[in-house]
């Protein structure tokens, strides 16, 4: 299946909420995490974006996200949907609110 979204919008495979253990020694299940009691993932990775011809004019080759980039994003932006068993998160481009880059270590 291809998705290929609207203008403005980037679709997003949110990475998967883990157990894990907190400072304290404490196991946070799966399952608490995504009943909103700790925090889940606001990182993922683009799988489709498209661009506004208005932001194409407007973004700078540097900042510009494409699909593969690993990106920060709002707790309340854009919506979920399930196609083909895969969680997606779809969200308007302005809601992003980071790119990660990872350094080269020479």
């Amino acid at each position: 299946m291809v998705i290929l979204p609207q203008p403005g919008i980037c679709v997003v495979k949110p990475d998967k909420i883990e157990e894990r253990t907190t400072k304290a020694g404490i196991i946070v299940a799966k399952t608490e995490a995504k009943r909103g009691r700790f925090e889940e993932t606001q990182m993922g990775k683009i799988i489709a974006i498209r661009y506004s011809f208005e932001q194409m004019k407007e973004i700078s080759d540097e900042i510009m996200l494409k699909v593969g980039d690993t990106i920060v994003y709002g707790e309340w932006s854009g919506w979920e949907m399930d196609l083909e068993d895969t969680r997606y998160r779809f969200l308007e481009i302005k809601d992003v609110r980071a790119k990660l880059i990872r350094e080269k270590n020479d």
